[in-house]
């Protein structure tokens, strides 16, 4: 399973224009994420077009919450035009707080530039060193000035994905009409609105059946109509054809299968359309700063842990940990007053000069012998033993009663016979972001063990932590091997990963 390298905050940012522009910023803090694009029955990768994975890294940027507003465009296009500026297209839109549409790449390089200079920024774009006001050129450069600009391919995905992997669309892996304005048709699988063909509250009036920004929600990061109501340009030319540009998101027009994170369309740079916009991002002035965290053992079996991160910036790191039912924090030092899962999260907010630290988390497991105990007191484990995660497909190898058994996939927590015959296991299953956990308890030969073991009946049981031995949470009952092995997969994997209990009785 792909999982995010960095963990990633997003911050409100400073409102630039006007009310009516609809031009609030989010902070995309910089940070990696890298996973694969999925397919529907009939479907097929293609390099260009649709990848079959995908691996993002970007620098920290501002960008638009929503698409440029035809109310923002005709601001900046107005001071432009008395300003040496000149554009192909005077631009479109059906309505105030409508995206702009039919404007081409050529003019939205050089609108950018517009906004730049009338908020005293420098311009982005230049062709031969000049800045890039009119005309139409295949020359222009997209230099590091902190202006105004189109998204490069990388971090329009980047953002639009808002910190998921993996997934088709800003929120998930379905599309429906709740979710973004697009032309819903039963042919994928992946598009489950219950109303077809145009959005049914914006297809009056006549096309374009545009919808005002924002009437969606917003993805994680704060950004709205990253699938569904117009394209939007990026500057990158499109891999299939150097001539043309990349498109991204989707529009009012579009099925589902165009509306995919994943998906790149060619764009000519001169063409406009009722169903192109776009959305602009700019460069924060300041320098990136990542986090280096003191290692911290998988495994922890004392009661006090002390902490140390430090950033490339030197400013002071700060702690967060959970859950409290394990673990309590006081500055750098870790007190654990339970057994189970412990995530801590390092941050650096930054300053004038710095922007903020993508957030560096480590989650471990804390296997205290004073966490196994009753309501009473007393310890739930006889024969108290910590084991380490198995490497691979690396087992973890234990022996109760002269039979030797093996665990896959499992951290062993406690193990504790009660008599010739029964004993039990108490293990934390490795569960992650939407995967099954799966505890698999082998026997190493079935000879070495009497009778048939299929004969017998297992339960399982589950809690959040080990501090208690009360309440625990039936999941399965009646569990028969086959052969030597029992195989017991867990359909929860809501995070955080849990504590099981599973009692075994031998012949």
């Amino acid at each position: 399973m792909k999982t995010l390298k960095t963990l990633l905050l997003v911050f409100a940012a400073q409102s630039l224009l006007s009310a009516s522009g609809h031009s609030a910023t989010a902070l995309i803090v910089s940070g990696s994420n890298a996973g694969t694009n999925s397919l529907a029955d009939g479907e097929s990768h293609d390099p260009d077009w649709y990848p079959a994975t995908y691996n993002l890294t970007v620098n920290t940027f501002y960008m638009d919450k929503y698409p440029v507003t035809k109310a923002l465009w005709d601001e900046v296009y107005d001071w432009a035009i008395s300003n040496g500026y000149s554009f192909d297209n005077i631009g479109g839109g059906k309505d105030a707080d409508h995206p702009v549409h039919t404007v081409n790449w050529h003019d939205a390089l050089k609108w950018c530039n517009a906004r730049s200079e009338r908020e005293d920024l420098p311009p982005v774009y230049t062709v031969n060193e000049s800045v890039y006001r009119s005309g139409r050129s295949n020359n222009v450069v997209q230099t590091s000035a902190a202006g105004y600009r189109l998204p490069t391919d990388a971090e329009w995905e980047y953002a639009a994905r808002g910190g998921l992997t993996s997934r088709n669309f800003p929120w998930g892996n379905e599309i429906r009409h709740s979710r973004a304005n697009y032309y819903s048709a039963l042919s994928y699988g992946y598009d489950t609105s219950g109303t077809q063909g145009y959005h049914p509250s914006h297809d009056a009036g006549g096309a374009p059946y545009t919808s005002p920004v924002g009437s969606f929600e917003a993805n994680a990061f704060g950004l709205h109509d990253m699938a569904g109501n117009v394209w939007e340009w990026c500057f990158d030319s499109h891999p299939s054809n150097p001539w043309r540009r990349i498109g991204r998101g989707g529009s009012w027009v579009s099925h589902a299968i165009g509306c995919r994170l994943g998906y790149r369309y060619p764009l000519s740079p001169n063409s406009a359309g009722h169903h192109v916009g776009f959305r602009t991002v700019r460069s924060t002035g300041k320098q990136d700063q990542t986090i280096a965290f003191a290692p911290i053992p998988d495994q922890i079996a004392t009661n006090v842990l002390e902490l140390a991160a430090t950033a490339d910036s030197g400013l002071p790191v700060s702690f967060t940990v959970s859950p409290d039912t394990v673990v309590t924090a006081d500055a750098t030092t870790l007190s654990f007053v339970g057994s189970g899962y412990v995530t801590v999260t390092a941050e650096q907010p930054g300053d004038d000069t710095w922007n903020a630290a993508p957030p560096v988390s480590h989650t471990f497991a804390v296997l205290t012998e004073e966490g196994f105990v009753d309501a009473n007191g007393n310890n739930v484990c006889d024969d108290w033993e910590a084991l380490h995660w198995p490497g691979g497909d690396a087992p973890a190898t234990v022996t109760i009663r002269g039979i030797e058994m093996t665990l896959r996939e499992v951290f062993v927590a406690g193990l504790d016979p009660f008599d010739d015959i029964l004993f039990e296991i108490l293990a934390m299953v490795r569960q992650d972001d939407g995967e099954e956990g799966v505890l698999a308890l082998t026997f190493a030969a079935a000879t070495n063990v009497p009778g048939r073991l299929s004969s017998r009946a297992y339960a399982v049981q589950a809690k959040s932590h080990l501090a208690y031995q009360a309440d625990w949470d039936v999941l399965i009952g009646n569990i028969a091997p086959t052969g030597a092995t029992m195989r017991v997969e867990f359909s929860d994997p809501a995070p955080p990963p849990r504590f099981y209990r599973l009692r075994v009785r031998l012949p």
